[in-house]
């Protein structure tokens, strides 16, 4: 009994310490309930060792990672368990797409796990393959594929009524618009995504959607004077999430554009907050760019 509630508890606590993003502590909790799994033959193992190579995945130790999916993998596989096999093949894709920058193999990952979601009738792990396919395309500048992803990632998620995944959804399809130069369909797409990230609250969301407006304003349609009003949204948000990366992100899109404004002085101000912030951030690359625009 005292051992079934040790176990329990290191489980829980590496759900936690990951939920809050401190990896190596959650790495620590998941590897002390791997190890009691494993002694006592617990069908739990598979799952674990899934959520240990996701742990190894954040922390960057990609190899670690790989051999804790191919273990969970193949004992998924032998006990027929195709929903494990599924979220594998999922955290697979995200190793090869987020870590490996490698698009193209993430893609065969992520349509042997919509093969699986189509088998199972699991129309939530349907939705996930369809936006991290029309993602992938994205990357790799295949626009008209990305777009029939994302339209079908939309198609689902109005069927189901889930309006996080619409928001997101819209979104996408928003951006594929964008790229294809088509910016009525891109602009209605963003518009509609905006209105119901307000509705629901979704300050992420509406922050994500004022940043892609912006550039469509800036880079597409050439009116930087509209594009500022997004930017500003987007600022006033991430303030309000305390998503640094972000808020940097928001000064540095002020700054391009008061620069091709000619607002030389609103430019340099909105440089040199965005440069204060990469400081903070011991980000090399982007103080450089940063030092960069303001000798403009």
């Amino acid at each position: 009994e005292d051992k079934h509630e040790e176990t329990v508890a290191y489980n829980r606590l590496g759900v936690v310490h990951h939920a809050i993003r401190e990896y190596e502590v959650a790495l620590k909790w998941n590897l002390k309930y791997l190890k009691i799994v494993q002694q006592v033959g617990d069908k739990e193992e598979q799952i674990v060792h899934t959520n240990v190579g996701t742990t190894y995945r954040l922390l960057g130790k990609l190899d670690q990672a790989t051999f804790h999916y191919n273990t969970a993998l193949h004992m998924a596989k032998q006990r027929g368990d195709q929903q494990g096999q599924m979220e594998v093949y999922f955290n697979m894709g995200e190793l090869q797409m987020e870590q490996l920058h490698s698009p193209h193999t993430a893609i065969q990952y992520y349509k042997q796990a919509l093969a699986l979601a189509r088998q199972l009738g699991e129309r939530h792990g349907g939705g996930l393959a369809y936006r991290r396919l029309g993602l992938a395309h994205y990357e790799m500048r295949e626009f008209e594929t990305a777009l029939e992803w994302s339209k079908k990632h939309l198609k689902m998620s109005q069927e189901d009524g889930d309006k996080e995944q619409q928001v997101t959804a819209h979104s996408n399809v928003g951006d594929a618009y964008r790229f294809l130069g088509k910016l009525n369909e891109a602009t209605s797409h963003f518009n509609t995504a905006l209105q119901m990230a307000q509705q629901t609250g979704d300050q992420h969301g509406q922050m994500d959607i004022c940043f892609q407006m912006g550039e469509t304003q800036r880079e597409q349609l050439h009116s930087p004077r509209t594009s500022i009003k997004y930017y500003e949204h987007a600022l006033a948000v991430a303030r309000q999430l305390g998503e640094r990366h972000e808020e940097g992100r928001a000064y540095d899109r002020l700054g391009r554009v008061h620069f091709e404004l000619k607002k030389y002085e609103k430019a340099l101000d909105s440089y040199q907050k965005y440069l204060t912030m990469k400081e903070e951030e011991s980000d090399k690359q982007a103080q450089i760019t940063a030092h960069k625009n303001m000798a403009k």
